[in-house]
């Protein structure tokens, strides 16, 4: 699933989720005021001795105190879904920070919502709670939003998942016409990447740039999310480090997330092939700044291992911007 539409449901799930959280609380305080007035009520008639018979013939100290043991029920219903509600609202933050596992934290967020208003059901029709239907009517309505939005997460992962598989793909590069390959290496493999594209290319430099922004800007109709890089240090320089910041700003006017990294330099040295890879498909690719001059085959690899191999590798490297701090220290 693309992240893009991830955004705007993790806004919604953070929002509900916490109104939730609210809203089970002002019930919990109705309920802890209805057992304490009858608790009061009893104790006084003990202190007071105020016989079961005067009590019985009024109604409303009757009522009051009958329904505290129930109302103590209740409470612990309201605990449980308390449980519920938490998972709800730590699922809608996990989805602004991470984006791994979420077919099976929208499966439980679906059932944590399901039980949320099967126990809210039990609430409403086993208790008398007098003029608060609002209430009621809220929870029912931002539990069956979040329902709403794990079903939805779900079949939209699920129907990625079932995409079939695509045939290895090859495409040759023409040394002899550098121009054209421009346009045939962003119709054949830029325009169709989706989502966060990865690149690991040792020698991304300046020139690795500029073909970059090229292969993007010849197609206008991207569906590109996030651009991850990964690159050697001694390919950073002066000019590099003005340019990169002026793209990255050009970049995140249309909405796209820009981030480069450093590779440590055993990664660095260990790590010889170039990859490409988005939320479908990973290539192997010549370096970015002669990928059109190159002899060579652009071919599609094994999407998983070629993932997990560049998240290990990025999850050891240092932002760009905290390798310029640390050099400018030195």
């Amino acid at each position: 699933m693309q992240i893009k539409n991830l955004e705007y449901y993790q806004i919604i799930a953070g929002i509900v989720s916490f109104i939730l959280i609210i809203l089970l609380f002002y019930l919990n305080q109705i309920i802890s005021n209805s057992i304490g007035l009858g608790t009061g009520i009893s104790i006084a008639a003990n202190i007071y001795q105020i016989s079961n018979i005067q009590i019985t013939n009024n109604s409303a100290l009757s009522s009051i105190i009958a329904s505290v043991p129930t109302l103590k029920l209740a409470i612990y219903i309201i605990y449980l879904m308390l449980f519920f509600n938490i998972i709800i609202f730590a699922i809608s933050v996990s989805w602004v920070f991470s984006r791994y596992h979420i077919k099976f934290t929208s499966l439980l967020l679906s059932f944590s919502s399901f039980i949320n208003i099967l126990l809210m059901a039990i609430m409403e029709f086993n208790f008398a709670f007098n003029n608060q239907i609002v209430l009621f009517i809220l929870y029912y309505i931002f539990s069956f939003i979040m329902l709403f939005i794990g079903l939805l997460v779900f079949i939209q992962q699920e129907r990625t998942n079932k995409k079939p598989v695509k045939k290895n793909q090859s495409l040759e590069i023409n040394p002899d016409t550098p121009y054209s390959n421009m346009f045939k290496i962003s119709n054949k493999i830029f325009s169709k990447l989706n989502g966060n594209v990865k690149i690991l290319d040792m020698h991304f430099d300046l020139k690795g740039l500029e073909n970059l922004s090229k292969l993007l800007q010849i197609n206008a109709n991207l569906n590109i999310s996030e651009i991850d890089i990964l690159t050697k240090k001694d390919r950073i320089t002066k000019e590099f480090e003005k340019w990169f910041f002026d793209f990255e700003k050009e970049l995140n006017n249309k909405n796209i997330i820009f981030e480069l990294r450093i590779m440590t330099e055993t990664d660095a040295q260990t790590q010889h092939e170039r990859l490409l890879i988005d939320q479908d498909t990973a290539y192997k690719i010549p370096p970015l700044n002669i990928i059109n001059k190159k002899s060579e085959h652009i071919v599609s690899i094994d999407h998983k291992s070629a993932e997990q191999r560049f998240d290990l590798i990025w999850s050891k490297s240092l932002k760009l911007q905290n390798f310029l701090l640390k050099n400018e220290k030195v």
